[in-house]
């Protein structure tokens, strides 16, 4: 609570101090993650304590998401009605594939903790952040599917490399994300997506994805 920012236009929001040069990012920067983490926890703080101030800073977090990025918000429009939660907010897009889904998580806890009955309005705004980021985020998948692993993001700055495959524990990660979203949406495109990252788990395929992650690396000055 001690450490979020607060603006009359974006709400409640959280800085984070580490530096991202390979987004070019080097001063303090906001995330639909950080976002979504701090709904959840404070969701829980004013269920137990029933102290208003948790609640009122959750709505105002979400406040964050129904602004584009070179707006002062987390979400990246590439195009028309398609928003894409950002976990680092920088100059360009740069779409981390797992992100999305944890911040439907958060939006899943607030509709469940914030029925109509307790403030309609704020629960309206979730539901539609969520909706509109899965539709959305359903349509972005096949991007970041390589046919035989998944790119850990589709970021189109000149110095990012086109192919930067994710780590075999990511993988499983969002192959894991990939199921509980089935689950909670019932959205058959999930299972889809779960299977289908989950035949890329064997040998060959992660050797070839060590390959291909070493020259993207190399092109961000990372080894």
């Amino acid at each position: 609570m001690e450490n979020r920012e607060e603006d009359e236009k974006l709400g409640c929001y959280w800085l984070t101090e580490v530096p991202k040069p390979e987004y070019n990012v080097f001063s303090p920067w906001k995330s639909a993650f950080t976002q979504s983490r701090a709904i959840s926890i404070l969701l829980r703080a004013w269920q137990i304590t029933k102290e208003e101030k948790y609640l009122n800073t959750c709505k105002k977090a979400l406040v964050p998401f129904t602004y584009d990025i070179n707006e002062g918000g987390v979400t990246a429009y590439l195009k028309k009605d398609k928003p894409f939660y950002e976990e680092y907010v920088a100059s360009e897009p740069t779409m981390v594939v797992a992100c999305p889904a944890f911040v439907f998580f958060g939006l899943y806890d607030f509709i469940r903790a914030v029925p109509q009955n307790v403030d309609i309005q704020s629960h309206k705004l979730a539901c539609k952040i969520l909706n509109n980021g899965i539709e959305a985020y359903i349509n972005w998948l096949p991007k970041f599917d390589l046919g035989y692993w998944v790119n850990y993001n589709y970021c189109k700055m000149s110095n990012f490399p086109q192919n930067n495959p994710c780590s075999i524990g990511y993988l499983r990660l969002l192959i894991v994300e990939m199921k509980i979203l089935y689950k909670l949406s019932n959205r058959k495109e999930f299972l889809h997506f779960a299977q289908r990252f989950e035949s890329y788990d064997k040998i060959p395929n992660i050797l070839r994805m060590y390959f291909v992650k070493y020259k993207a690396l190399k092109k961000l000055n990372r080894l």
